[in-house]
């Protein structure tokens, strides 16, 4: 792939080309200043270098090398499964809720697969790049493979890694390329639930309602909002993206049962904080969640409430056969 790069330096895009490399944030993806790919056999990784490893328990061999400035590897034996050889790097930055674009030229001497992973380097095996976007198909002509994703978590050592086991075809990468696009754009958060109508929304639960918007601070990478909510035993959940597609209840479980709210003693002004990276929601002064303070009504109903006293049997609203709340 350096010939392509050639050209386009003659047909005049130097400069965006140069842009581009410019932003890179890991080390030597041109496999311009690299001369050989060190393998990774300590138990503190080499930082902003690039690295091999391969399964020794599997029997996993590999011989990595620098060619013309592309990387090419040579799988003598493959061991059993993906991460049983791989070209990695460690030790690049990454910012929380940052949209990143991972891309890099690959191709191999016959058709094979190339698995990825971008996450924690000795830790959590959670992939960043998400586990619809790990696999890709690679042919014997070189092609750009681009992915975006977004940073939910990030961790004290970052690792890339093209998992090339199970497969002894010899495989070749070039530019490779990580850029941080910047923070995500805010969504739409509303604090949808049984008060809103009483606030001005058209009906209650409404995922759409700009009154019970909450406003993102890129400072925090908080959503907030403070609202005057009437007395009552509420109930309410996070929905976003202006719609139930996507919201978040009690604890912060997608889709999670309704998140209580009580307000004893007339409307008051409360503040909500929602984190889009634990989804749970916080309020002040007033605590969510259940309260003996606004207990419903639980009645006991029957064919025995007449004799009761009550009006007459299956009363559902009948004081006689209520139950009292015990702490």
């Amino acid at each position: 792939m350096k010939t392509n790069y050639f050209y386009a330096v003659v047909f005049g895009i130097m400069v965006l080309t140069n842009t581009s490399r410019s932003q890179n944030i890991l080390f030597d993806g041109e496999f311009s200043q690299t001369t050989q790919i060190i393998a990774f056999d300590t138990l503190t990784p080499l930082l902003n270098t690039w690295t091999y490893r391969v399964n020794e328990y599997n029997g996993a061999e590999a011989t990595p090398s620098v060619v013309d400035g592309v990387a090419k590897i040579q799988i003598p034996n493959p061991g059993y499964d993906y991460p049983d050889v791989q070209l990695t790097q460690v030790g690049f930055p990454l910012n929380q809720r940052h949209v990143y674009q991972l891309s890099f030229d690959v191709k191999a001497d016959s058709d094979r697969y190339v698995r990825i992973f971008l996450g924690e380097e000795g830790g959590s095996a959670t992939n960043l790049i998400g586990y619809d976007k790990f696999w890709y198909d690679v042919t014997t002509g070189w092609q750009t493979i681009s992915l975006e994703f977004i940073t939910t978590s990030v961790f004290e050592l970052h690792k890339l890694g093209f998992e090339l086991g199970g497969n002894g075809i010899t495989t070749y990468f070039d530019n490779v390329i990580l850029q941080d696009l910047g923070p995500v754009p805010p969504e739409k958060v509303v604090i949808a639930g049984t008060f809103q109508s009483a606030m001005g929304c058209e009906t209650d639960w409404d995922a759409n309602c700009e009154i019970t918007e909450l406003t993102f601070d890129s400072s925090t990478d908080l959503y907030s909002g403070t609202f005057e909510i009437p007395e009552g035993n509420h109930r309410y959940k996070v929905a976003v993206g202006g719609s139930w597609d996507i919201n978040y209840g009690e604890n912060g479980f997608f889709g999670g049962a309704d998140i209580y709210l009580c307000l004893p003693a007339g409307p008051e002004e409360v503040s909500f904080t929602y984190d889009p990276v634990t989804h749970l929601v916080t309020t002040s002064p007033m605590t969510s969640g259940f309260s003996p303070d606004c207990l419903p009504i639980v009645v006991l109903s029957g064919s025995f409430q007449e004799e009761l006293g009550c009006s007459s049997d299956w009363m559902s609203d009948c004081s006689n056969t209520a139950l009292t709340y015990n702490t």
